[in-house]
Parts: structure tokens; C-alpha cells; sequence
């Protein structure tokens, strides 16, 4: 992640900036949205792929 917002005041140090941040947001690869998203696009793409090879004739 490139860019952080809503740290405290004591936030000095990229390490505490980090935790502090992951407490609020939690991490990437675990979000329950991340996940929803990457799962969606992994069945319209397996959807797409067998389109495709119908339309081709595979």
C-alpha cells in the first residue's frame, strides 16, 4: 500500500505507523472485501475463458 491516512499524533516511525494502521484496517491479503473482489474476478474469468472457447470451438 502506498499511501496511509488517520494516524495518531504519536506516529513518529514508520513501524508504529504500520501497526497502527493495520489495527484500524486490518492488511491486505485478509480483507473480507479484497477477497470478495479477487473471487469475483477469478469466476468472470473462468465464465469468459468458456465463452471463449465456445465461440472458437475449442
Amino acid at each position: 500500500m502506498s499511501a496511509c491516512t488517520g494516524f495518531g499524533f504519536d506516529a513518529r516511525k514508520q513501524n508504529t505507523m504500520d501497526a497502527d494502521f493495520e489495527q484500524v484496517r486490518g492488511d491486505f491479503e485478509s480483507n473480507t472485501f479484497i477477497a470478495a473482489v479477487t473471487e469475483h474476478i477469478q469466476h468472470k474469468t473462468a465464465l469468459g475463458d468458456k465463452w471463449l472457447a465456445q465461440l472458437i470451438g475449442e
